[in-house]
């Protein structure tokens, strides 16, 4: 689910690990879903300056929050999967996981990883539906806002389905990871 970060780590196969995110200009998103249903999506707002736990804690867990409350009341208790950014697993932030009653994952692992990441499939084919519709070069930096709402579109067409084969796809990326050693799978 995050979006920016720098990560290098040796306990992970190199085959697993597609690239590194770095911190770099441009639009951050970050979204999350739980079997069918979409969370919000939250575009970063560069006002709110680099992703620290503090901004994480401020201006995302509130998000996580109200879409841990809608699964609840649809009777799903949920965990929060994320990569091992150091934000999202920073101990101020773990305490506000807690102090939310918010479910986290005890296992980490690498970013930009689809192996056990659905979401890293998520961002793919968002950013394909958004070429797609724009020829995403095509539009100049000063035109954000228009990208913006490209993204917010995708989002929106992302089809249940999609989301579905996504979290039924995880016993067998599982079973692939351990058959494979870590290397990388066919995900």
């Amino acid at each position: 689910m995050p979006f920016i970060h720098r990560f290098k780590d040796e306990r992970y196969h190199p085959t697993a690990v597609v690239g590194q995110s770095k911190q770099r200009s441009g639009i951050m998103v970050w979204a999350c879903f739980a079997g069918r249903f979409k969370g919000p999506l939250v575009i970063w707002d560069p006002a709110w300056g680099l992703i620290t736990s503090a901004s994480y804690i401020e201006h995302i867990i509130p998000v996580i929050e109200e879409f841990n409350e809608f699964l609840w009341s649809k009777g799903i208790d949920a965990y929060l999967m994320q990569d091992g950014a150091g934000p999202h697993h920073a101990y101020t932030t773990t305490a506000e996981f807690y102090d939310r009653d918010i479910n986290i994952e005890d296992t980490w692992h690498p970013s930009v990883s689809p192996d056990l990441n659905p979401q890293e499939n998520i961002w793919n084919w968002l950013k394909e539906d958004v070429s797609k519709q724009c020829g995403i070069n095509n539009i100049p930096k000063a035109r954000h806002h228009i990208l913006i709402q490209y993204i917010q579109q995708a989002w929106d067409r992302l089809p249940e389905e999609y989301l579905v084969s996504l979290t039924a796809s995880m016993p067998t990326r599982v079973q692939q990871v351990l058959e494979r050693q870590g290397a990388a799978t066919d995900y």
